[in-house]
Order: C-alpha cells, then structure tokens, then sequence
C-alpha cells in the first residue's frame, strides 16, 4: 500500500456540492480561534482577574478569507458556460464546510459573508476571492456510518446537476406537462450502500485533492440508519445478564472539547436514572421501546419501531444535578442506566466530538 506523507495542516475539501479536487483550486490564508475568556483588571494590584471556574474555555464564531482558482481548461469545453454559475449557486447558499486534518474528516456549518473578483481579462482561468464564516466557532468530527464518500473527477461536475443553455433554438417547444418521474438520475447521485460510508473506506483521507479526482462527501443519517439500523445510533452498552436492573460500561470519545450528544435506551424501564459521568437524568414513567435524549435536554420516545418519537411532558423529566445536557470529554467516559425490568436492554451514545 502507499505511503503517503502526513500532513497536519488543516485543509479545506469540499463546501456544500464544491469539491476542491487539487491543492491550487483553493487557497486559504490562515484559520485562527479567539476564546471568550474576558478579564478584569485590579484597580489596586497587579494583572487582572479571570473565572477561572471551568475547565475548558470557549471559542468564538470563527471566519477565513480564501482564494479559488478555477483554470477552465481542467473542465469540458460544452461545460465551461455553466461553471461560475454553478460555483457561485454553492456559495449563496448555507451548508457544511469540510476539511481533512491529522487524518481526521472535519466539518463545520460555515457561510460565505463576502465574494469578489478583480476585473481583467480572462487568461484561461478565473479567481474569486471568498470570505467564510463558522458561526459556531467549532469544526466536528465526521461521523464514520453517516457520512459517504464518492469519487469524484472534474470532467463530471455536473453530472447531477440541471445546467442549459439560457438561448435556446426558437423552434424548440417545452411542455412542462411531460415532466419525468424518472428517478434513476437522482439514484446515482443520491444512494448508497454500505461500502460507501467512511467506517467502510480505509485511507480514504490519502484519495482526496488528486489533481482533478477527489472524492465528493455527503451527510445523510436518513441513509445511514436505513443501511447500518441501531449501528448507526452510536456506541452500544449492553446488559451482561438479563436479570440485571442496570446497563453500565465505558465509551470512549475523540472529542478535543467537551460536548454533548444523543443517548438513546432501548428496552423496558420503569423510572429510568440515565447518568453519563457526573450529570444525571431521570425519566419519570413505564417504558417499553426506545427513549432518546437529545443534547438540548429534550426526551423521546417511541414504543414501536414503525411509530414516530413523540416528546415526553417536561414534568416527567427530572434534571438531578441542575443540568439539561450532559458532558462527554476527551477519552473513557462512564455511562449507567438504572432501573432496568428483567429483560434484555441496551444503550446508545452518539457524541458531537468537536476540535476548534
């Protein structure tokens, strides 16, 4: 196998349908994060005072400025008509913004807030000059069964997409009445298989921005729980023995910044005690199917799998340590669901790990 040399850059990718397929279409100037620490400064001694009460800082909303370069001649000449407006439709609109790092497959939502153009003459090639905005401030690790990876080559961008001629022949007669129903287009650009999701591509990092071939990224948890079913719901602890009244185990999490995430419990309850290291929540009632905690402190939940996950009254939720979310750090976390009937049961994590 290749070896190919490591790079801990941080390097831009994809942002919505754009892909960046080679290291000279996008040039970044520099990714910089401010943290919102504030001080205070002693009227009567020195230095200043600082909360120094968390562990963790937070960070700013974060914004780059960057460079495209498009050299028309990388693209087929019938197409080249329609390629600003298909790159300036990707920048108009919000989305994921992603980038590979430390062997890691980033994203953030991010927005362009800025794009402008010097006027010359064209040469053969066009640059446009973009400024992006994260308005979260922090970038997510991508998640290996929801997130599909296909290749890429420049000579098919618009393969999916519906580009025509603006001046079409006067004879030409459309009726929109014989539109087609016709889904095998959208099949192609939107299925996928098992083999497509990241958990099942090894070294994909290495097969992106190989002069003119990438690999074009998409987000689909529609998809992902269609194909990979609980799999897809996070990490799994199981009860070792039936007769148990408790799920307990261990998971581990490459957030670089604590986070949150969604815990899913699956099997019968009554009074469920959901505890994830040192925040815990109780469910008040008598379930059979699954229950969903989602990192805002909303609870769901479901008795069959054909139902939809309908939300759980506020009072029936209690937050024991004053909390709405729990927090999940860098490593080994601890997870205990108490009050377990004598049946099988299970526990799912699925953490937001996030890097700045």
């Amino acid at each position: 196998m290749k070896k190919c040399e490591y790079n801990p850059y941080r390097e831009i990718v994809q942002f919505n349908n754009l892909i960046v397929d080679s290291s000279d279409f996008l040039s970044v100037g520099e990714f910089s994060s401010d943290t919102k620490t504030s001080d205070h400064e002693y009227s009567f001694g020195h230095g200043s005072y600082v909360d120094l009460k968390r562990k963790q800082q937070f960070v700013s909303a974060q914004e780059f400025d960057s460079t495209l370069h498009i050299y028309y001649k990388n693209y087929p000449l019938d197409q080249r008509v329609y390629l600003k407006d298909y790159i300036k439709k990707q920048l108009i609109e919000f989305g994921r913004i992603w980038a590979i790092e430390d062997n890691k497959l980033l994203w953030a939502y991010a927005y362009v807030t800025n794009v402008s153009e010097a006027y010359e003459s064209f040469k053969g090639y066009l640059s446009i000059n973009i400024s992006f905005f994260i308005p979260e401030g922090v970038w997510h690790i991508a998640d290996s069964r929801r997130t599909f990876i296909k290749e890429y080559d420049s000579c098919d961008i618009f393969a999916c997409e519906d580009y025509r001629d603006v001046y079409e022949d006067c004879d030409c007669c459309v009726d929109c009445r014989t539109k087609s129903h016709d889904n095998c287009e959208n099949c192609l650009c939107d299925c996928f298989e098992e083999s497509d999701a990241i958990c099942n591509q090894k070294d994909f990092i290495h097969r992106f921005k190989n002069c003119g071939k990438s690999l074009k990224i998409t987000y689909d948890c529609t998809q992902a729980e269609k194909l990979f079913g609980d799999k897809s719901w996070g990490q799994k602890i199981c009860k070792q023995d039936i007769c148990f009244s408790t799920v307990a185990g261990r998971f581990y999490s490459p957030t670089l910044l604590d986070t949150s995430g969604i815990v899913m419990i699956e099997g019968s309850y009554n009074d469920p005690i959901v505890t994830i290291n040192d925040i815990s929540i109780t469910i008040k009632g008598t379930y059979d199917g699954v229950l969903k905690i989602d990192p805002n402190g909303d609870v769901w939940y479901r008795s069959d799998p054909c139902c939809d996950f309908e939300l759980i009254d506020m009072e029936n939720v209690i937050f024991n340590d004053g909390k709405l979310a729990f927090q999940i750090h860098q490593g080994m976390n601890r997870l205990i669901v108490e009050n377990s009937c004598c049946n099988s049961a299970c526990a799912y994590v699925r953490a937001d790990n996030i890097v700045y």
